[in-house]
């Protein structure tokens, strides 16, 4: 199965890019790391299971989703020419930047 638009689905990319590239994958590990381990530290110390670090843990859990919607959108569209992920994701990705 080819894909028609195969030979222009990537873009080339100039030394700008790379460098957008790695900083968007060094922010989205760090916010990943970083979140979960506040979801963790909540979750498995039971000292910390007060109402306002449930408040925070949410708060994390929003920004680890963030974080892979709205990042990885800017990621993938960094390294591609067209947007291809489907009409579900130009929706959502639009609205969730939006908010």
């Amino acid at each position: 199965m080819s894909y028609p638009f195969a030979k222009h689905f990537f873009k080339v990319m100039e030394t700008s890019d790379y460098v957008k590239f790695i900083a968007y994958i060094v922010i989205i590990i760090g916010g990943l790391i970083g979140n979960i381990s506040v979801v963790l530290t909540v979750a498995l110390n039971r000292s910390m299971r007060t109402t306002i670090n449930y408040y925070v843990a949410n708060l994390a859990v929003a920004d680890a989703l963030i974080c892979i919607f709205c990042m990885g959108n800017q990621t993938f569209a960094t390294v591609t020419q067209v947007f291809s992920l489907g009409a579900f994701m130009c929706k959502f990705s639009t609205f969730i930047q939006s908010k």
